[in-house]
């Protein structure tokens, strides 16, 4: 019997770690909106409606739950502290072997389960709105065993279900009974709706009725005056027919004349194709003359141009003579002018002597030897020498 009953108290001990567990996830929802996969100190201020404490006991239990100081919280550091801190340890397996001792000794408790059913009664619901009733109970007895100190935390937390319970069982009958106002609302309308509708569909109907008449009667006058519309395209199609077969013809005749007009361009095409062949060998050849002759006036422009440069450097040089020549008659001059002021003086000083001396061949001064230009005679020997082509 012991056995039994140590069974079951350890099979809704499990029962109490999960539904800790879900309720501990359900927290962490709520206090992480932006799933985010962690909460911090801001976070956890959001659970000040939903539980029984000030928003400085959270930060207590923030820090009491953040065992690494990293300064947020994970769902499994955060769900492991909902379990320390409402008295349950799930690696602890001392205290899941201790558990059915307690629950044994919590049972024979009348004490307690009558104070239990006092705080039941104080929330004033009906028991079996709960989900599970037995599991709020062991949970109640646990924590009256084991942490005094949370049960009023638990409490407070069944209160404000409570209250969640009441006001929605409010909103249920309330939104029961405008249902029930709205639904009544709602077949009276219909049923007026329906009835206004058969009258439209009648109205509809008989206004589609002439609609049709009058379609169908404008449909065969629309019809007719299409036919008509048609008879006069055939007409104009089949005329067009006939100009189309006169043109064809007409064309036919023209191809005859355009294929005999192409040979004959064909064979015109040919022969000043031979004669182009033809004037391109003649332009080849004198083209080819032409170089010859182009070569040739190079050849001569060359020569002149050499002939040229010697003409020149031939001017040059007797330029160099004429220079020198005339150097030459300067001083022959000047020799003369001196002979001829001697001989002036020796007359003056003879012409008291009674017989004259003459002038002889030996006496008379010799003349200058003319001599020829060397420009000249170079000239005249380029010119022998290389004559014009």
């Amino acid at each position: 019997m012991a056995a039994a009953q140590s069974t079951e108290v350890s099979l809704s001990t499990e029962e109490l770690q999960e539904m800790m567990v879900q309720k501990a996830q359900e927290l962490f929802s709520l206090c992480d909106k932006e799933a985010k996969g962690f909460i911090t100190k801001r976070d956890m201020q959001r659970l000040v409606p939903e539980l029984p404490l000030s928003p400085d006991q959270l930060e207590d239990v923030f820090d009491h739950l953040d065992q690494d100081g990293n300064g947020f919280l994970t769902m499994q550091e955060f769900t492991d502290g909902f379990g320390c801190f409402l008295g349950f340890d799930q690696t602890s397996s001392a205290e899941e072997d201790s558990a059915p001792q307690v629950y044994e000794a919590e049972e024979g408790d009348d004490q307690a389960m009558q104070k239990f059913q006092e705080f039941i009664d104080s929330l004033e619901i009906d028991v079996g709105m709960l989900e599970n009733p037995e599991r709020v109970r062991e949970m109640w007895l646990q924590l009256n065993l084991n942490s005094p100190e949370l049960l009023g935390n638990f409490e407070d937390f069944l209160r404000k279900v409570a209250l969640d319970i009441k006001f929605k069982q409010q909103e249920h009958h309330r939104l029961e009974d405008v249902l029930r106002s709205k639904s009544s609302e709602h077949d009276e309308e219909v049923q007026r709706l329906y009835e206004e509708m058969e009258q439209q569909i009648k109205m509809e109907k008989e206004k589609v009725m002439s609609e049709e008449k009058s379609k169908e009667k404008q449909a065969y006058e629309d019809m007719k005056m299409e036919l008509e519309a048609k008879d006069n395209q055939l007409r104009d199609i089949l005329m067009r027919q006939r100009q189309l077969e006169q043109k064809l013809q007409e064309l036919n005749l023209s191809e005859t004349q355009t294929k005999q007009l192409n040979q004959s361009l064909s064979k015109t095409n040919e022969a000043l194709e031979n004669k182009l062949h033809s004037s391109l060998s003649g332009l080849k050849g004198a083209m080819a003359e032409v170089q010859e002759w182009q070569e040739k006036a190079d050849t001569e422009r060359k020569q002149k141009t050499r002939t040229a440069w010697r003409v020149t450097a031939g001017m040059v040089k007797e330029r160099e003579s004429l220079v020198k020549q005339l150097d030459l008659l300067k001083n022959m001059n000047q020799k003369l002018r001196d002979d001829k002021d001697e001989y002036e003086t020796i007359r003056k000083n003879s012409r008291g002597e009674a017989r004259e001396v003459p002038v002889t061949m030996e006496t008379r001064p010799a003349p200058l030897a003319r001599q020829g230009s060397s420009l000249r005679q170079k000239v005249s020997s380029t010119g022998t020498a290389s004559p014009r082509t």
